[in-house]
């Protein structure tokens, strides 16, 4: 995967951070989102594919606050962000309709 610097979310630009053994509060993350920073980190030693997840999950994240939608259960966002994935990747097609 082509490392993306930045990602616009509704009226936000995003920077996109990718650090080696991400933590937080001693635990391991795979992402997070800090609004507050604009700043989205991924940890820089996962796959390409867990990666693009990860980056889908920060994203839904980002959208659902934009809405005032904040307290959205982990769960429910990383199945979104897994099946928005998949959709994309099983349908190229229609991901490059959208680039058009």
């Amino acid at each position: 995967m082509k490392k993306i610097n930045s990602l616009k979310i509704g009226a936000i630009h995003y920077t996109v951070k990718y650090v080696h053994d991400l933590r937080r509060d001693g635990q391991k993350l795979d992402g997070q989102i800090q609004h507050s920073d604009t700043k989205i980190s991924l940890d820089a030693d996962m796959n390409s594919q867990a990666t693009v997840q990860v980056l889908l999950h920060e994203t839904i994240h980002a959208i659902f606050l934009q809405i005032g939608r904040q307290n959205i259960s982990e769960g429910v966002v990383d199945a979104l962000a897994y099946g928005v994935y998949q959709v994309l990747r099983d349908n190229p097609t229609l991901a490059r309709e959208m680039l058009k």
